[in-house]
Order: structure tokens, then sequence, then C-alpha cells
């Protein structure tokens, strides 16, 4: 799956039009515990 976001893009919480704007800092690395699988296209580091 392609990254959606770029840095420095603002982005808010899905469903919520009342939460603050947040700026993507960067993607995360995390490792799925069920499949042993790094995944680093999902999580992303965020600054209010």
């Amino acid at each position: 799956m392609p990254r959606k976001f770029k840095s420095g893009d603002w982005v808010r919480l899905k469903g919520s039009n009342k939460t603050p704007k947040m700026e993507v800092l960067k993607y995360i690395l995390k490792k799925d515990a069920l499949l042993g699988v790094n995944n680093n296209d999902t999580y992303l580091e965020c600054l209010v």
C-alpha cells in the first residue's frame, strides 16, 4: 500500500472534525505481533 501522507502535511483523526489538526513528522516502523512482519506504511508520528 502506498503512503498516503508526506512529511509536513496537516491531518485530523478520521471521523471527527473537533480534533485539532496535527502535522505529520514521519512514518514509524511497527512490528506486527501476530504475523511478525514489519509494517512501515501505517503508523504516523505527528505533532499537535
